[in-house]
């Protein structure tokens, strides 16, 4: 995930290591960047259909668990395909 804010302009370095820790933290940093620049090279970057967010949870919630779900998607693509 930094690698990929990294592409898209922004730079971040993540604390957690759990999966609920990253995705609140992921979470606090996008709706943080979103008060100051446009997030979506972010979704662009990681190939994120933002259309597809759950509607019943926060957006930026929403927003972090799909970005997470796709780097996971990405990683194990990877490690399919090497």
């Amino acid at each position: 995930m930094e690698k990929d804010l990294a592409l898209a302009g922004f730079s971040y370095s993540f604390v957690s290591s759990e999966s609920k820790s990253l995705i609140k933290e992921l979470r606090s940093f996008l709706k943080k960047q979103d008060q100051k620049r446009d997030l979506r090279n972010i979704f662009y970057q990681t190939d994120v259909n933002i259309q597809s967010k759950n509607i019943a949870l926060d957006d930026y919630e929403s927003l972090a668990i799909l970005l997470w779900n796709r780097v996971l998607q990405k990683v194990v693509s990877r490690k399919l395909y090497k």
